[in-house]
């Protein structure tokens, strides 16, 4: 806003009449007191009285800007610049006008006059920074933003150079900006939501949900805030903070749709299902509509497999959010423009992941890393969490490179990759939620392949392999996957044998009844679904005295859990829940239950392996329309079809008959105690020769000048 700074003369304006002085400094105390439409009153009398006078027509433009009268704005400031074309207050405002239209260039244009005109204005160089940062151009938006701070705060500068750290992964940077911004405007919305994410990828959780929550005391209308809040208490498993979140988001902005996904998988996880298929209708409807006119997608393919969807409607989710990881690296990619090495004496191999800690994931692949040929092969993993713990120690000690690159940003860490001479990059996290498909867009390795942790396709234009089994993709679904596949000749998780504690549990020790059968499933809550837990619940009624045995999760799903038990006629008393243990201990423990009960919809991966390698048999289904089918073959490759069943009555009927027949159930385990000896499933160093041969397949097709194609790693 223009100022006056000289003395007014005597206007000349008889007594009781206006003039045009008068009019504008009465509007510029209007305007500084935040009375906007009184100040657009007074400038436009001001203007109309002398409508030569520059500074009239500019504040009249920026008190139009306050009350969000764009065109009229713009009129006002067109005439300002024509009355005086090297006015930089006008063409600043014009700036500004154009940004919060959308038209960055146009703004990037205005502040570059209005800097020409008036070279040390810093205001006008932090804003120029700004829209400088927004079109990528990092390198000349840092040069301005210091410039703005060159000679003392200013409170743009510091909120953009916080922007620029943060986009560069330089987080502890990045809050030492905006703690500056803060100091000079402490409620400054929009400082305390950026603040917060850089805290949250510092690892600093409760500094990042107090200023999530100050910047929700200030705006408490803001359902994006809400989101993120719920979207990083979700990932810290507070799930009954993060619903609460959620639901504040969707009451706040009803029609924002990005809020009813997460807001239905954490409902799963709390076992929530009062009108939970309502919500996930409309989450499919909402999905849809997104697809069809292009609009962002606020599903994720990863949720979507949680929840009973088609696959057709996972494919198509799957492929728009891969083209826009595709199309959000390409002009980084551009700028890296990667050759590859020829391969040296050994293959070398990278692994990404966020799991190399102790997560199922990492348990299901420690075993190569102690089997691998290192003649042949160099192993490089790259971490993608925070999470440090023994199973981290294991993997930097027996790999030949541990990198972590949790907070590198993607470029750059794609760089080191390519740098590294990385022939062939293995993906183990698709699209969960700590993943980094980013650096596969970037392509810094000539092959790329997913594997192991994330069994569905990621979508086109991120790897080109997905190395699996013929169960988990039978011929009828392969139109749904976009990466060329590699099958397995057995099972496409590997079978390690698990270490087991000498512990010993007791039925007392773990809650169980001395007499009874105890079913028991270890999986995670949000994988019991009502069609499911009815199931369960109709076994238990079937079979006096038994009881379930399930993993503990929250106060809220635990307690769900006991209701609809109570809804389907069992008392709650025949749930038992098991704490987290040490996977040794854990291993030990499941020995106490005689029959495993896999899920309907969401099916077990590392649990069935536990459960098989404990001795306790698993009854599994084929006639979920949803699920994947890797289940059935660790079954077969385990020499247990017996315990494949094709329909839910199927499901019901053989749990019954053998928690009724001791006999039969005996013959059971007495058959899967022989054959995890005798059978590949746990043969983890003849999975490890098969591994390998699918590295040397792809690599070898690569090296031929092939495009990739499907391939079936023959059995040794």
């Amino acid at each position: 806003m223009e100022r006056k700074t000289q003395k007014k003369g005597p206007s000349g304006a008889p007594p009781g009449e206006r003039d045009a002085e008068s009019e504008f400094d009465l509007g510029g105390q209007a305007h500084l007191q935040g009375k906007f439409e009184e100040a657009i009153g007074h400038y436009r009398s001001a203007a109309e009285l002398d409508p030569l006078r520059p500074e009239y027509w500019n504040n009249l433009g920026g008190a139009f800007i306050s009350t969000g009268r764009l065109d009229e704005a713009a009129e006002a400031l067109e005439t300002a610049v024509k009355l005086k074309d090297d006015y930089a207050l006008a063409h600043s405002n014009i700036g500004n006008l154009q940004r919060l239209r959308g038209n960055i260039p146009e703004a990037e244009r205005s502040y570059r006059l209005a800097i020409k005109h008036q070279p040390g204005n810093r205001d006008v160089a932090a804003n120029l920074g700004l829209v400088l940062f927004t079109m990528g151009a990092h390198g000349e938006a840092r040069k301005w933003f210091e410039f703005s701070v060159e000679d003392g705060p200013n409170y743009t500068g510091y909120d953009g150079l916080g922007l620029l750290c943060g986009v560069l992964g330089k987080h502890a940077q990045a809050v030492e900006w905006y703690r500056k911004a803060l100091d000079l405007r402490p409620d400054s919305y929009s400082v305390l939501n950026n603040i917060a994410f850089s805290y949250q990828a510092l690892g600093l959780f409760p500094e990042a949900i107090t200023a999530f929550n100050r910047a929700l005391d200030i705006e408490p209308a803001r359902a994006e805030a809400y989101q993120s809040l719920a979207n990083m208490l979700f990932s810290l498993d507070r799930f009954d903070e993060a619903v609460t979140a959620f639901r504040m988001a969707v009451r706040v902005d009803p029609d924002n749709r990005a809020s009813y996904p997460p807001l239905v998988v954490a409902l799963t996880y709390q076992c929530s299902w009062q009108n939970l298929q309502g919500s996930i209708e409309n989450l499919i409807a909402n999905t849809e509509k997104e697809l069809a006119e292009n609009l962002p997608i606020s599903a994720t393919p990863f949720g979507l497999l949680s929840l009973p969807t088609s696959h057709d409607l996972r494919a198509r989710v799957t492929e728009r959010v891969a083209r826009d990881i595709v199309d959000r690296m390409r002009p980084a990619r551009a700028e890296n423009q990667f050759t590859y090495a020829q391969r040296g004496p050994k293959l070398k191999i990278g692994l990404v992941s966020p799991d190399f800690c102790r997560h199922s994931a990492a348990f299901l692949f420690n075993g190569i890393c102690e089997h691998y040929d290192r003649e042949r092969f160099e192993f490089h993993g790259y971490m993608l969490a925070r999470e440090h713990d023994e199973m981290t120690d294991f993997f930097r000690q027996r790999l030949d490179g541990f990198h972590d690159i949790a907070a590198t940003p993607p470029a750059v860490a794609a760089g080191g990759i390519n740098e590294a001479g990385i022939n062939v990059l293995i993906d183990f996290a698709g699209h969960t939620r700590r993943s980094r498909l980013e650096l596969f867009a970037m392509r810094p390795a000539p092959v790329r392949a997913s594997a192991i942790g994330y069994g569905s396709s990621v979508g086109g234009g991120l790897v080109d392999y997905l190395i699996t089994d013929d169960a988990m993709w039978p011929e009828a679904e392969r139109e749904y996957c976009s990466e060329k596949l590699v099958f397995m000749p057995h099972a496409s998780l590997p079978g390690s044998p698990r270490e087991m504690s000498e512990t010993e549990f007791t039925p007392k020790t773990m809650g169980l009844p001395d007499e009874g059968v105890v079913f028991a499933n270890f999986n995670g809550h949000y994988k019991i679904d009502p069609e499911t837990f009815g199931l369960w619940m109709r076994i238990l009624k079937r079979v006096p005295g038994s009881v379930l045995w399930i993993m503990k999760g929250s106060d809220t799903s635990c307690a769900n859990l006991k209701k609809e038990a109570e809804i389907r006629g069992v008392r709650a008393d025949r749930l038992v829940f098991a704490q987290q243990v040490e996977a040794s201990q854990h291993i030990a423990r499941i020995r106490l239950a005689d029959i495993a009960l896999d899920g309907y919809n969401l099916e077990g991966g590392a649990t069935i392996l536990d459960a098989l390698w404990a001795g306790v048999p698993v009854v599994v289904t084929s006639g979920s329309p949803f699920g994947n089918r890797g289940r059935y073959r660790m079954l077969e490759v385990c020499g247990m079809p017996e315990l494949i069943t094709n329909s839910l009555g199927g499901y019901e009927r053989l749990a019954v008959e053998l928690a009724t027949d001791p006999g039969r159930l005996a013959g059971f385990r007495s058959k899967l105690a022989s054959n995890i000896k005798s059978t590949p499933l746990f043969d983890i160093a003849l999975f490890t020769r098969h591994f390998e041969r699918a590295l040397e397949m792809m690599w070898d097709n690569h090296e031929a000048g092939n495009p990739p194609s499907d391939m079936h790693v023959p059995a040794l």
